[in-house]
């Protein structure tokens, strides 16, 4: 090539990743080689990592379409069982993201409890209606129903691809502040967060 450089485009052309390395001449083939040879290791690597990016990109819209069509299915399924539910599932979820809004939950935070809300009767379909929608007082026995059919579709939910991060505020949603809820009789702030806006 020529012996002169045009300063201002050699340093464009470095920023903007298009040249690995400016050699000056005269060069030393061996230097050359070597220089060489890394460009090339740093063009796949480059190459590589954009194909990650993409990759994840992927599994990233993967995922929104694995969440929705759960919710489309749990919609379907619960419209099918009980009208009632299904817009008590949408109120839920409407109060937790107001409440959400008021504590400035990052976007992906207030996604993942919009999310829990809506599905958080998920674990309630393996108990069935005249003990669910019971408006006397439970007896024992139908309380040990209650909590056996809940840890059930606990169990279901928590093998669902891509919603193990939700699972925690559905099951701890019957958790009271003062240690008399249910499963595990937690208290105050060791409820989680979510569970606690659910309840």
């Amino acid at each position: 090539g020529a012996s002169y450089t045009d300063v201002n485009a050699l340093v464009e052309a470095i920023n903007s990743g298009v040249v690995y390395k400016y050699v000056n001449k005269p060069w030393m083939n061996e230097d050359l080689q070597q220089t060489v040879a890394r460009a090339l290791e740093h063009h796949e690597t480059i190459k590589a990592q954009h194909q990650l990016r993409r990759q994840n990109e992927r599994l990233a819209r993967d995922l929104r379409t694995t969440q929705r069509s759960f919710v489309k299915v749990f919609s379907e399924m619960f419209s099918l069982k009980d009208a009632y539910t299904l817009g008590h599932c949408y109120r839920v979820r409407d109060y937790a993201e107001c409440i959400g809004y008021s504590f400035n939950l990052q976007p992906q935070v207030l996604e993942q409890l919009s999310l829990a809300a809506f599905l958080h009767e998920v674990a309630h379909i393996k108990i069935p209606n005249e003990i669910l929608f019971k408006t006397s007082s439970l007896t024992a026995e139908e309380r040990g129903l209650v909590q056996q059919g809940f840890e059930r579709g606990i169990e279901i939910l928590s093998h669902i691809p891509h919603l193990e991060d939700i699972v925690p505020a559905i099951r701890y949603q019957h958790e009271m502040f003062d240690g008399n809820g249910y499963p595990e009789g937690l208290s105050g702030e060791r409820i989680p967060f979510h569970a606690r806006i659910i309840a």
